[in-house]
């Protein structure tokens, strides 16, 4: 399972690292309402039916959780699953189809909550800084999450 995530939603504040709060004392702090948004993709090659990729995309919320981000009004917060298990030819007249079923998917649920944390923590630390109309936002300094 792997996941892509444009976190852009949140407080510094609020932000944890592997569960843990940061020290952001030295750092500025950013004037920023509680707001914005992200979208996670999630990708498996686990032959899921539509309801399943439903079920495991809201499981990304978990991971979303554990990075702090709050579901604030306003946000829009939107991740989606898709599984690339099955290839369907054109002009197919019948398909056989096998899926997990559904007592054997709690292994890729806890998979969809770890990447989706990952994937956030990833493009957090990716970041650069950036200005816009709104003024200057300086990157997570690196510093605070090493060691």
């Amino acid at each position: 399972m792997g996941a892509l995530a444009m976190p852009n939603m949140g407080r510094r504040e609020d932000f944890l690292f592997l569960g843990k709060k940061l020290d952001l004392s030295r750092v500025p702090p950013l004037r920023r309402e509680e707001q914005g948004s992200v979208i996670v993709v999630l990708a498996t090659d686990a032959p899921l039916l539509p309801e399943q990729l439903s079920r495991l995309a809201r499981r990304g919320a978990l991971g979303l959780a554990r990075t702090g981000a709050p579901a604030s009004p306003g946000s829009g917060d939107f991740l989606v699953a898709f599984s690339t298990a099955y290839r369907l030819p054109r002009g197919a007249k019948r398909l056989r189809v096998e899926f997990v079923p559904d007592h054997g998917l709690g292994q890729l649920y806890r998979a969809a909550a770890e990447v989706t944390e990952e994937a956030v923590l990833s493009a957090l630390l990716a970041a650069r800084d950036m200005g816009g109309r709104r003024g200057f936002v300086p990157a997570l300094p690196h510093s605070l999450v090493a060691g």
